[in-house]
């Protein structure tokens, strides 16, 4: 099964394009509230970034499910992102688009993609429109496991000075 996982901030476009053109089965969109209540009306839109996507969703046929955090805080998109992964496969595919949302969620869907890459197939997307206005869909999937290879190799093998316990992360509340 073909799943993807989109962040969402102020325009829908860079989701909505992933939609349209990957066509998932299922896609969690990671955002906040008012992303998700905004209408982004400089790009010709007249409904909530909601409903356009439960929209664009409904027309190819995707179940699309909405996962709201505080998109500032690391650890509260770490733990929807968490939760989200918990009903995915090592079988399915994921597809996951970093061109949208803030910077916090990119980077965690980046990692996180990278590290399911190891075990599954996994693309890593970039979704940008160009100053003439035609739109790409960037596969960035091969270069960023690269990268992160390298940097895997630039930390010594000794562990640092501080070891962090994820286990008492993951019970700390979070607002959202």
């Amino acid at each position: 099964m073909k799943i993807a996982i989109l962040p969402l901030d102020y325009h829908p476009r860079p989701v909505e394009q992933i939609l349209l053109t990957e066509r998932p089965e299922v896609c969690h969109v990671l955002g906040f509230k008012e992303g998700m209540e905004y209408i982004a009306e400089d790009l010709g839109y007249g409904e909530t970034n909601e409903e356009v996507l439960q929209d664009a969703g409904r027309r190819i046929g995707c179940l699309l499910e909405v996962h709201k955090c505080n998109h500032l805080s690391p650890k509260s998109v770490y733990k929807k992102v968490n939760k989200i992964l918990e009903n995915i496969s090592l079988s399915d595919e994921l597809v996951v688009n970093y061109s949208a949302g803030s910077r916090v969620m990119s980077m965690i869907l980046c990692m996180m993609a990278v590290q399911r890459s190891l075990h599954m197939k996994v693309r890593i997307l970039y979704s940008a429109r160009t100053s003439e206005g035609e739109e790409k869909v960037l596969d960035h999937t091969d270069e960023l496991m690269k990268i992160f290879k390298k940097i895997r190799e630039m930390v010594p093998e000794e562990p640092g000075p501080e070891e962090y316990e994820i286990s008492d992360y993951e019970d700390e509340e979070e607002e959202e």
